[in-house]
């Protein structure tokens, strides 16, 4: 039996374009491998399609479509797994199209196919009480604990990227933890807040 377009494509791909020319590391091409693996798995059990009769012509935007949805919906994959085959299926379209030219336009379309945005889940908030005790906790008569209540309380104040600290009460509580004592003892200091 000959060899398909798509087994030789993905064996170019796995075997010598990621390890040889892209230096990607084994996890990578594990991953990328297991991609390959539930595409395959998609296009026999959903498709009816086996693996030896698959080639590049079948493996449509529709059908890279409905093979990301079903690792949504079916195998219950989150978001950010859907787009990390994503991101393999997109490298492997982009390596055979430089190999296969009259198939640009296909391939093309496959790798135009966008990342699913993921929700954000929300972080917790500390209460007022909460950021007393934790402001409290630093042992105010060493060097080191002026220097971390210092930097925890500026923390606080400025919303360095805590999302504990994002309430207002919790900033004003932390506010009256820098006084004029605290600040003197660190004003040969410097401090860069990158970010903001």
């Amino acid at each position: 039996m000959k060899p398909t377009d798509f087994a030789t494509h993905l064996t170019g791909f796995l075997s010598v374009y990621l390890p040889r020319q892209k230096n990607a590391s084994n996890n990578t091409i594990a991953s990328y491998r297991d991609t390959f693996k539930l595409l395959l798995r998609y296009c026999q059990e959903e498709k009816d399609i086996p693996a030896e009769k698959l080639n590049m012509g079948m493996l449509t935007h529709v059908m890279i479509a409905d093979f990301l949805e079903w690792l949504e919906k079916k195998r219950k994959c989150s978001t950010a797994t859907r787009n990390q085959r994503l991101a393999a299926i997109h490298s492997f379209f982009r390596y055979a199209q430089y190999e296969e030219p009259s198939g640009i336009l296909h391939f093309q379309k496959v790798i135009a196919i966008p990342v699913k945005k993921a929700s954000k889940p929300s972080a917790p908030h500390l209460t007022p009480e909460a950021m007393k005790f934790l402001l409290s906790q630093p042992d105010k008569m060493t060097v080191k604990g002026r220097r971390n209540l210092s930097l925890l309380s500026l923390s606080v104040i400025l919303r360095l990227d805590f999302p504990l600290f994002s309430t207002r009460d919790a900033r004003s509580a932390a506010s009256g933890c820098l006084d004029d004592a605290l600040i003197h003892i660190f004003r040969s200091y410097n401090m860069a807040i990158s970010g903001r």
